[in-house]
């Protein structure tokens, strides 16, 4: 009879939230919800909880918006993620300088996300964490493409200096023989 009567209560607690009937047909479900709460199973007090627990927030507007943005939010990071997942197993066009520039627009979104200290936000941490991961073992490669002009300038310099060294070479050659009186293999090179 207990079971009976919580499960009625329950559906009827639930047809508010569906139909949005009054308030005041809430507080006499709550009312009769008192009369046999420690007597009904745990699986009906439950759902009992659950369904009171919508119907309060469904009362609340801030509550409601805050959802909303949050259903937004989520859904945004999912799109831009996914977004750029594709966009790194599709190359082709991606520089990693954009991608990392995608990932950290996202940063302040996830944070948010992440805070939320729900199963969603840890999920959506490790993925999160993951790409950013796999875009920074992208990026010695741009680092590698900004630092060639510096490594092309090491290379000249080091060819002026070998140039230098077999100049200097030579004319200690040239000197050599000059003061030797043995014929120079250089002089004869230059005629």
């Amino acid at each position: 009879a207990v079971s009976t009567r919580a499960r009625e209560l329950c559906e009827q607690l639930e047809r508010l939230l569906r139909e949005g009937d009054s308030t005041d047909q809430a507080g006499l479900i709550a009312a009769n919800w008192q009369a046999i709460a420690d007597k009904t199973p745990a699986q009906l007090a439950t759902r009992y909880k659950n369904a009171r627990e919508l119907f309060d927030l469904s009362r609340d507007p801030e509550k409601v918006a805050r959802l909303r943005q949050r259903v937004l939010d989520r859904t945004r990071l999912e799109t831009e993620l996914t977004a750029i997942e594709h966009a790194m197993r599709h190359p082709a066009g991606h520089a990693p300088g954009e991608l990392q520039a995608r990932f950290n627009e996202l940063g302040e979104l996830h944070a948010g996300i992440a805070d939320e200290n729900d199963e969603y936000g840890s999920t959506v941490s490790v993925r999160f964490t993951r790409l950013g991961a796999q875009i920074a073992a992208m990026k010695p490669e741009a680092v590698e493409a900004d630092l060639t002009p510096a490594i092309d300038a090491e290379r000249e310099a080091a060819a002026a200096e070998r140039a230098a060294r077999a100049a200097a070479t030579r004319a200690e050659s040239c000197r050599f023989h000059a003061s030797s009186g043995a014929p120079n293999a250089n002089a004869s090179k230059r005629s």
